[in-house]
């Protein structure tokens, strides 16, 4: 394993257990992390394995046009596109995501994983271990527990920074971290492509080192994104393939 992913790699088994100052030490060199331990990768495959079996593509909404509360129950969307006159262009993307709120039913087996994937998120911005984590806080903000698929055939997010999330963390007076589930393997579940930073003038893929089960740290300053996954097979849009990645950000009540 490269020294470029391992010089940045925390092994802990609890959320309490993260190293606070150690950890800023490397997000403030390269603004983004690696936690190992706290999700074990044969937790994750089992999980993946339940979501590729109840996934139903019938259950699929547009890009656009839902209302914001949707995304507060169970729900299933695709994200397409970045290049009309009300998009954000620095955000072309094509994946599909699925909204899990950690107070719903737990159809996809995931509440485990968002659960400790919040109280990594809250104990790195030094709130309380299970801040909204099942409800609305007074303050508006709750976790947006879902996940993402790249599929095989050209799943990509352009490079971008969370400032979105950034600004929410800002006015509710927490700070930022963006916490991501690492949920599939390169190698194993896609070949090509896979979520990278940029730092400098260098573009590390740390699904070239990242195991299922990680949980990839970025802060307000990192460039980051997907690069296209597998893009020289079949699209195929019925199915559970290519990269997955899982988020339980703070998103505030509209």
């Amino acid at each position: 394993m490269s020294t470029v992913f391992t010089d940045n790699l925390f092994q802990v088994k609890h959320p309490e257990d993260i190293p606070l100052e150690e950890l800023g030490e490397v997000m403030e060199r390269d603004t983004w992390a690696c936690i190992r331990g706290i999700v074990q990768p044969g937790e994750m495959l089992d999980a993946l394995a339940t979501i590729k079996r109840v996934f139903d593509p019938a259950l699929d909404h547009p890009a656009v046009g839902q209302k914001a509360e949707a995304v507060r129950t169970n729900f299933q969307k695709l994200n397409i596109g970045g290049e009309s006159r009300t998009a954000n262009h620095d955000d072309a993307r094509f994946f599909r995501a699925f909204y899990n709120p950690i107070w719903e039913p737990d159809i996809y087996g995931m509440r485990f994983a968002f659960t400790r994937l919040a109280q990594v998120r809250n104990h790195l911005a030094g709130m309380p271990i299970d801040f909204a984590l099942d409800k609305i806080e007074a303050n508006g903000l709750w976790t947006a527990a879902r996940f993402h698929q790249y599929p095989a055939g050209g799943g990509f997010f352009r490079r971008h920074t969370d400032y979105v999330a950034k600004d929410i963390a800002e006015e509710r007076s927490t700070r930022f971290y963006q916490a991501v589930l690492t949920m599939t393997e390169k190698g194993k579940h896609f070949h090509v492509g896979g979520g990278f930073v940029d730092v400098g003038e260098q573009r590390i893929c740390l699904d070239d080192y990242a195991i299922p089960g990680d949980i990839i740290l970025y802060d307000g300053r990192t460039v980051h994104g997907v690069e296209d996954i597998d893009p020289n097979v079949e699209l195929d849009m019925n199915t559970i393939n290519g990269r997955v990645a899982g988020f339980a950000t703070l998103f505030k009540l509209m």
